[in-house]
């Protein structure tokens, strides 16, 4: 009889340890390596939205150095008020991309390192027509007094903690593994102004990093790719020490500028940095080619 017991005590404890694991299993997208705050509280980074939902929150950051990395990839908009921004319920996130291409939404705050850092994590499916949205709730942001960077405008005296945002996708064709970014748009969900063609990137160094020289480059495929000369406006970067917090780089695509993958490098030598990029500015239409 004592063995039954203890048999069965141990498979209701395996059961139970079981369930425990499976509660903590995060969906597509989210970090499943992030520690979460401790408590869980409603602040944590976990599951909103429901089973098919996103991931966001706070979370406790290890420490250690940053290397040179990419925190944000966006296109230009509109700004918004300070005053109403802090009224807007949702943010509208947009961006193109192949059409059926899963698309990872990610947001971080890592310029603030006295409060716990914050993070979304969210997959969105692209459209038929090759764009992107996504409704990104404000509750979280309005809180903890975050917001994107480039949606306030420079004269509101707002001063918040910002968030930077970018996009990433496994494109058809790419090898396992290699993923690039897609530009995304952050704006006020009435906002109808024009696709624009200027990229801001902000990356993040625990050093200081010279950087010289901006290239941009079409790929066509990975053995064959052309240097492409970029819109007036985005001067590159010449003999600059830049210590980083943050470093921040804009990207003017030339007018017409063909759909597809191109190449960006900043800097040169050991410390250039080099990133791949998905490019469009208008909707696939049914035979495949860019529309009006």
């Amino acid at each position: 009889m004592g063995t039954l017991m203890r048999t069965a005590s141990l498979t209701a404890l395996s059961s139970l340890l079981a369930l425990q694991v499976q509660a903590q299993q995060l969906p597509a997208g989210c970090d499943n390596q992030l520690n979460p705050r401790a408590g869980g509280d409603d602040d944590s980074y976990k599951v909103r939205g429901g089973a098919s939902g996103w991931c966001e929150g706070k979370y406790k950051r290890s420490v250690g150095n940053r290397i040179l990395t990419v925190d944000a990839l966006t296109l230009a908009a509109d700004p918004i008020v300070a005053k109403v921004l802090k009224k807007t319920d949702s943010l509208s996130v947009q961006w193109m991309a192949p059409p059926g291409a899963v698309v990872h939404l990610t947001g971080r705050q890592v310029t603030d390192d006295s409060r716990p850092d914050y993070k979304l994590d969210a997959e969105v499916k692209t459209g038929a027509n090759g764009v992107g949205k996504w409704s990104w709730p404000t509750a979280l942001l309005r809180k903890f007094g975050m917001w994107p960077v480039a949606t306030l405008g420079p004269d509101d005296d707002l001063k918040p903690i910002y968030v930077s945002v970018q996009g990433a996708a496994h494109l058809p064709g790419a090898q396992e593994g290699d993923s690039m970014f897609i530009p995304i748009r952050v704006s006020h969900p009435s906002d109808t102004s024009a696709n624009r063609s200027r990229i801001e990137i902000v990356m993040h160094t625990a050093q200081q990093v010279k950087l010289d020289g901006l290239k941009l480059q079409r790929r066509f495929s990975a053995d064959s790719v052309a240097e492409v000369k970029m819109a007036p406006g985005c001067p590159a970067p010449r003999n600059s020490r830049i210590p980083g917090n943050p470093v921040r780089v804009m990207v003017c695509m030339p007018p017409g500028a063909e759909r597809g993958v191109y190449v960006l490098t900043v800097g040169a030598g050991t410390t250039a940095t080099s990133l791949s990029l998905y490019h469009a500015t208008t909707p696939v239409t049914r035979g495949g080619a860019s529309g009006p």
